[in-house]
């Protein structure tokens, strides 16, 4: 495989030296390290936050021996392309500044994160009288032991096979702080996770985000089984609850069962189910994937309330990878995702109170819902850092989104609930919008001081916006993204 070959396993064991946010220059080497089945965030390979770098073989990093030190990375990146921005432009900026503090197991995180394109964002709900606007995205203190790790802060995380996203716990949203710890042994790994949430306070979203009246709080927790080197299983729940003092300590408490808890009536809130996998079927070069997240399900036909269909959504994928005899190593992926068209909604009273979803004005899980997308793509990653992925996908959107509202109650439907069991499917909905898309993009790092970023995606698109039209229109989309970070400020602290 080249030289890389030697170099990528070490990205699996090497915690102990250096970790990148979610959200860095990093991230794209990151995501292809993940497909290959060569990079994993946590014991179990289903948490995927503070991940870790080998300085060795990171683009731009160097070794450092030192356990104590402060490490600060800049970066800049220059985005432009045929799509105009919020602003209105074709192009934007983007800054970061990542500051660790490392005191041999305990880590402080501060990252700052700038964008012009905040300053026309109505889901920014933060100070917009500058050139550009930013906040503190991520700012955590983190402990390891040997068996778990304990964290208080702000972080983008995503719960689930996959490095780039989650349907029950992702980066999607605005971060928010929280407590989070984890034990783990060979054969398994729990986490919990417990948040107070702010309301939104102004901006559109504040009606949505609920009655500022009410403390909105939000726990999860997961508990993932390790069959060696060949299987992944886990099951996860989570529950957003509003009070007008404190939380109820049955949601706090990480062994609580929240399913039994919020069934039997013991303690209101919006409570998530998920699932989630990675298997290797026989043979390692293949990697099966996936997370099933089910938000709300009608067992019987009891009651009138009972008429609302089941509200889930899956995200199913499958890799081969190294199946040709190529110097450079490569894979093949299929994927799969649906999301129904009530998902991370709630009754109109639990959106009132602030049940819905979501964390100022942004889905904590998936942004968008009531679709399906399906994708093929061939991945090659090279020697020297860099990486090319060509594809094609299908996507297809209705109407709903996650601020859509349930229907109100009338003389049909006295209680306000959805009114049927069961959802009509895509293909038989009238003006669905289909996305067709023949995608390229090309990656590659230099030195460690510049990396750049070209795409093309050839779209054809029927019925845009859900508005009916006689055939496919062509939109192509080009973009272009110049990075340039810097990530040898180490400075090394007395122990």
């Amino acid at each position: 495989m080249g030289t890389e070959k030697s170099l990528i396993p070490v990205l699996v064991i090497c915690a102990c030296l250096h970790s990148a946010p979610i959200d860095s220059y990093l991230f794209p080497y990151q995501k292809v390290l993940s497909e290959l089945d060569s990079l994993q965030a946590s014991p179990s390979g289903m948490h995927w936050d503070d991940i870790p770098v080998d300085t060795s073989a990171g683009p731009g990093y160097t070794v450092t021996e030192a356990q104590s030190y402060w490490h600060i990375v800049p970066a800049l990146n220059l985005r432009a392309g045929s799509e105009e921005e919020l602003t209105g432009e074709n192009y934007g900026l983007h800054g970061d500044l990542i500051s660790d503090i490392r005191l041999k197991k305990l880590l402080v995180r501060l990252t700052l994160d700038i964008d012009t394109k905040y300053m026309d964002d109505p889901i920014y709900l933060w100070k917009k009288d500058r050139f550009a606007a930013g906040r503190i995205e991520e700012a955590y203190l983190h402990y390891n032991w040997k068996y778990g790790l304990f964290r208080f802060g702000r972080l983008k995380r995503n719960w689930g096979p996959y490095i780039d996203r989650s349907l029950l716990l992702s980066s999607n949203p605005h971060t928010y702080d929280a407590f989070e710890w984890s034990m783990h042994r060979s054969y398994f790994e729990f986490r919990h996770l417990f948040a107070y949430l702010n309301h939104a306070a102004g901006g559109m979203y504040e009606n949505i985000d609920g009655n500022a009246a009410y403390n909105k709080y939000f726990a999860a927790h997961a508990l993932n089984f390790v069959i060696q080197d060949w299987a992944t299983l886990g099951i996860m729940e989570s529950i957003l609850l509003t009070r007008t003092g404190f939380p109820d300590f049955q949601y706090v408490n990480p062994f609580s069962i929240y399913t039994v808890t919020n069934t039997n009536k013991e303690g209101s809130g919006n409570l998530m189910w998920g699932f989630h996998y990675k298997v290797h079927p026989f043979v390692k070069q293949i990697t099966l994937l996936g997370q099933i997240i089910i938000d709300d399900f009608q067992a019987d036909n009891e009651i009138i309330a009972d008429k609302e269909p089941t509200h889930w959504g899956g995200d199913w994928s499958a890799s081969w990878k190294n199946f040709l005899p190529l110097s450079l190593q490569h894979a093949l992926s299929l994927n799969y995702r649906y999301k129904s068209k009530w998902l991370y909604t709630v009754h109109r009273s639990g959106a009132r109170t602030g049940e819905r979803y979501l964390y100022l004005g942004k889905s904590l899980g998936q942004p968008e819902i009531d679709g399906d997308y399906a994708e093929i793509t061939a991945t090659v990653l090279g020697n020297n850092y860099w990486m090319a992925d060509a594809g094609l996908s299908f996507r297809r959107s209705d109407t709903n989104t996650i601020y859509t509202d349930w229907p109100a109650a009338d003389s049909l439907n006295p209680v306000g609930t959805i009114g049927y069991r069961k959802e009509t499917p895509l293909y038989e909905r009238e003006n669905v919008e289909k996305t067709i898309d023949l995608f390229v993009n090309l990656r590659g790092y230099f030195k460690g001081y510049v990396d750049i970023h070209l795409s093309l995606h050839n779209q054809w698109i029927q019925n845009e916006n859900n508005a009916a039209t006689s055939g496919w229109e062509y939109n192509p989309i080009v973009g272009m993204m110049l990075s340039l970070h810097y990530s040898n400020l180490i400075l090394k602290l007395p122990e």
